[in-house]
């Protein structure tokens, strides 16, 4: 018997192959021959399509989105001003050498410069971390500042019109003895006292100006000797060898900074020495940038020199120099302070001494802004420099600026500052510490004034017990550009410090470019023996190639008095000024007049401690 076909069975069906496997749905509709089934299969394609098109599209957008992201963030991280693209192009393009000094050379200054400076590399990479974290994200304007305190106004006081004195009180006729006893004598005396001092502090900004032109300038050598040194440098015959001139430079500036120091100290002059005489690799990094930055708006210590100013808007502008006379160009003010508002420069470590190293000898609308500047800084630093600025400046508006800022400062922050200026060896600054006390009205300040009142006049010789000689204090001034190399180290390449300036030669034109150049004598700002207590332009006389106003930094030293000197210093009448200006803070304080005696003082306001000073 003949079995059945083998082909398909009629209810089996080929299983299909996985590309071939399709929902049943769209079986149904294929295998459906109607027009609806075709429509609705043809939208169900274009739905998938439209779907795949709105997907690309979503990631586009996403990849765009990062994109613009990274951009920001990149460009916040260039230089906050074209000036500082302008500086870190010019530094990339500076050519850079490494040379080392000799053997001997290196051995004779261990001892001069006792001073721990990492290597190259360990600055590069400090410095470049710190200009990452400043010049980047750091420069976002935080909040603005409050303004100063508005209790203590700052009225303008100029020659031309000097405040009104309080009018003195009118004086009855002398009266009969018999009818009114005699009033005691003391209250005359205390209004006379208190009149003429009042009548010092009408002093005006020229005047004061004039006062420091009588101050004893100090040179340690001649212009003749330094001219000699140099013509010896030039004429080195290492030259001639193949010894670079740069190395020829360095071993110079060495004797002669080693020569300068060693005449300061025998001189009376204090100087620093050790570490603490160096600025850290990134505090150096921030000195740097904020003094290139305002020297691209024209603060220089040269007065009169010609500057391009750089506004952030990209706007440049050619202003003439600061003089005494007209002051600095309206272009210039608003460049600073647009520069302060902008970049915030109230964070930035290392930018209040910067602003007032570089600040001090401006006129006085600049320097009102470094007050206001200053103002925005709440430490320790920051009080003490508006203390200094109300005692030191020579205008009367920026002292009331400065003093103002002061009172909402910790009283233990100023009040030393203010104690030690009473005791200035020039009268002034004890004038305008009286004053400020008087404005400020710190408490338990009486206690100490009387003090003062006790201590030794600041002009008297004082006898050394050691070396059995007199020594008397004496306030100096220093020509700025004549003392690079007494108050900086020399440098010998653009490597070793990161702030360098180049040295100005007695009889020879100053540099187009004061603090740039390639070739020359130069020091390193960074590394510091000498502080100045203030700086002032003033005029010098025959001062040609050099400019006709020169900075002069003034400070105090303690020198030997001569055996001849002696009977002469102690019968002039020192340090009467600054007594005088303590007796009228007493008397303005307290209310009351204790004369010039130290224990009337002392009784009438009971106080038991402290002892007489021992005059010799």
């Amino acid at each position: 018997m003949q079995g059945p076909s083998p082909g398909p069975h009629p209810h089996h069906r080929p299983i299909p192959h996985d590309s071939q496997v399709q929902p049943a749905a769209t079986r149904r509709i294929e295998s459906d021959p109607s027009p609806n089934a075709a429509t609705y299969l043809s939208g169900s394609r274009l739905l998938r399509v439209g779907w795949i098109l709105l997907g690309t599209a979503f990631l586009g957008v996403f990849l765009f989105a990062l994109l613009t992201i990274f951009m920001v963030k990149f460009r916040n991280a260039s230089p906050a001003n074209p000036a500082e693209q302008v500086n870190a192009q010019s530094e990339d393009a500076t050519p850079s050498t490494d040379l080392a000094p000799s053997a001997k050379d290196n051995d004779s200054d261990a001892e001069l410069l006792p001073l721990k400076v990492g290597s190259t590399e360990d600055n590069h990479l400090a410095r470049t971390d710190e200009v990452d974290r400043i010049l980047g994200g750091g420069l976002q304007p935080p909040p603005a500042p409050p303004p100063l305190p508005a209790s203590a106004p700052r009225p303008s006081i100029r020659p031309d019109n000097p405040p009104p004195l309080p009018p003195a009180p009118e004086l009855p006729a002398p009266p009969k003895p018999a009818d009114v006893p005699p009033s005691p004598p003391a209250k005359p005396q205390r209004l006379a006292a208190d009149v003429a001092f009042e009548k010092r502090l009408q002093a005006s900004e020229d005047d004061l100006r004039q006062q420091l032109l009588a101050v004893p300038e100090l040179r340690l050598f001649s212009d003749l000797e330094i001219e000699s040194f140099r013509a010896m440098e030039k004429k080195d015959e290492r030259a001639v060898r193949g010894v670079p001139r740069s190395q020829i430079d360095y071993t110079f500036n060495l004797r002669l900074n080693k020569a300068m120091r060693q005449a300061a100290l025998k001189s009376g002059l204090s100087l620093l020495s050790g570490p603490k005489c160096q600025l850290d690799p990134a505090s150096a990094t921030i000195v740097q940038t904020l003094s290139k930055n305002l020297r691209d708006m024209g603060f220089v210590s040269v007065p009169v020199t010609p500057v391009r100013v750089r506004f952030r808007s990209g706007k440049v502008a050619n202003v003439a120099g600061t003089t005494n006379l007209n002051g600095s160009p309206k272009e210039k003010i608003e460049a600073f302070k647009e520069w302060c508002d902008v970049n915030k420069v109230e964070k930035f470590r290392g930018a209040l001494a910067t602003l007032l190293q570089m600040l001090q000898v401006e006129d006085d609308a600049t320097r009102l802004l470094l007050v206001r500047e200053l103002a925005k800084v709440n430490n320790a630093a920051a009080t003490a420099a508006l203390a200094k600025r109300g005692l030191v400046d020579l205008s009367p508006e920026v002292r009331q600026a400065a003093v103002a800022a002061l009172q909402k400062r910790p009283a233990a922050q100023y009040v030393p500052i203010l104690l030690q200026g009473l005791r200035y060896p020039w009268a002034p600054v004890a004038d305008h510490a009286a004053v400020a006390l008087l404005t400020l009205k710190p408490e338990g300040a009486v206690p100490k004034l009387v003090d003062v009142l006790d201590k030794l006049d600041p002009s008297v010789p004082v006898l050394d017990p050691k070396a059995k000689k007199g020594a008397v204090p004496e306030l100096v001034r220093l020509n700025h550009m004549r003392n690079c190399l007494l108050c900086h180290a020399p440098s010998m390449s653009d490597k070793d410090g990161l702030v360098r300036g180049l040295v100005p030669t007695p009889g020879q034109p100053l540099p187009r470019l004061y603090y740039a150049g390639q070739t020359g004598n130069f020091v390193r700002a960074d590394i510091t023996f000498l502080r100045q207590d203030f700086s002032v332009n003033l005029p010098v006389m025959a001062a040609t190639p050099w400019p006709n106003e020169q900075r002069f930094d003034f400070v105090t030293r303690v020198r030997p008095v001569k055996a001849d000197e002696m009977p002469e210093i102690t019968q002039k009448p020192t340090g009467q000024l600054q007594r005088e200006a303590v007796l009228y803070a007493l008397r303005g304080l307290t209310g009351k007049d204790g004369g010039d005696s130290t224990a009337k003082w002392r009784d009438m306001l009971g106080i038991t401690t402290g002892k007489p000073a021992v005059r010799k």
